[in-house]
């Protein structure tokens, strides 16, 4: 396929192959941006309020959702949410405050799992929480092993799995 509009990597996005959502990235001047591919082409998508990164992403780019992050890579996560129909939204608050983690589903049925506390050594997380368009909420199910950006990641809030990771040790 095409190349990104924008050089960036340490993406997170969402979404089939007709409809993906590319959030935020780095270089740090490109955290905050999204772009939207409809199966041919990349095309720039509006700009996330706060410019954050490596959020836990759902949904696609007609509807979708993100949780967490890492503002302005400033070494802390975030715990705000935000819901993308062509601009972004604010949402409702995460329960666990962290950034490089993973989601998926829809934006009406989401989930968030794992990340760690910024840039904070051992600070992984085994944190999953679940959205349903309006909420988020703690999963009683956590991950068994405490870990961060994970490779793979798919499913529903019902039957979801995720695999890889970075986890020390």
């Amino acid at each position: 396929g095409p190349a990104y509009s924008d050089n960036t990597y340490a993406t997170t996005g969402t979404g089939p192959q007709t409809a993906t959502l590319k959030v935020s990235g780095f270089p740090s001047p490109l955290q905050g941006q999204c772009e939207e591919y409809n199966g041919s082409t990349w095309t720039e998508g509006g700009a996330i309020p706060t410019n954050t990164t490596v959020s836990g992403t759902a949904g696609t780019s007609t509807a979708g959702v993100i949780g967490g992050g890492l503002l302005n890579n400033a070494g802390g996560g975030v715990n705000t949410s935000y819901e993308y129909n062509g601009s972004w939204t604010l949402g409702n608050t995460i329960n666990t405050t962290r950034s490089h983690l993973q989601g998926y589903g829809i934006q009406t049925a989401a989930v968030i799992a794992g990340g760690m506390l910024g840039y904070t050594p051992g600070a992984f997380q085994t944190a999953v929480e679940d959205y349903n368009g309006t909420t988020w909420v703690t999963n009683p199910a956590s991950i068994t092993t405490a870990r961060s950006g994970c490779a793979a990641y798919a499913g529903t809030t019902s039957a979801g799995m995720i695999s890889g990771g970075y986890n020390p040790g």
